[in-house]
């Protein structure tokens, strides 16, 4: 069984698809982004053979980096992508383009790490450290004492703390650690 996908069904798609001749086509879940949408069909769709017009026809939003695991999952399965109108899919096997098609994502995905890591080393080299900033002792225990001992919301908390809603609630929940633990009814 052939089945083809696209995120945007189009005319010209259209056309593609049936000259190839698959037996269903099948559209990018309106309530999904473009990845999940494609996740979710490589899942549930075990057809031996995947047909697309263009690699774009995925989502014109997703980096083939993204897509890595999921050309993986298709070559470790012996499953087969067609690219339709791809100009090197005609000098190439469909298992040979997705090969090419994996090696390309790997060694992007090789240089955003490399990057990635370099600039990291920079900007410690530099002082600046990435990441949430620090919050002292004494704020990790008004947050939990608004919180414990004066019933304040976890909004309530992050406008009164001046902290991201998020930092309110990983120090409310860390109560229970012995590194942050103060007795709610402690007064600050």
């Amino acid at each position: 069984m052939i089945i083809g996908y696209t995120s945007i069904m189009t005319p010209e798609e259209e056309k593609h698809l049936l000259a190839y001749g698959v037996d269903e086509i099948v559209f990018k879940d309106p309530d999904k982004t473009e990845l999940d949408s494609f996740k979710q069909f490589m899942a549930s769709n075990r057809a031996e053979t995947i047909a697309i017009v263009r690699l774009s026809s995925i989502g014109e939003s997703i980096t083939i980096v993204q897509l890595l695991d999921c050309f993986m999952a298709l070559a470790e399965e012996n499953r087969t992508l067609h690219v339709v109108d791809q100009d090197m899919a005609e000098r190439l096997t469909d298992q040979q383009f997705l090969s090419c098609i994996i090696a390309i994502a790997k060694s992007n995905k090789a240089a955003i790490i490399k990057r990635t890591i370099l600039g990291q080393e920079k900007a410690k080299s530099e002082g600046r450290q990435g990441g949430r900033p620090t919050i002292n002792p004494e704020t990790v225990k008004r947050i939990q004492y608004l919180y414990y001992s004066e019933h304040y919301s976890l909004k309530e908390i992050s406008a009164e703390c001046n902290v991201a809603l998020a930092t309110a609630y990983k120090y409310v929940n860390l109560l229970l650690t012995e590194d942050y633990h103060v007795h709610p009814t402690e007064t600050l």
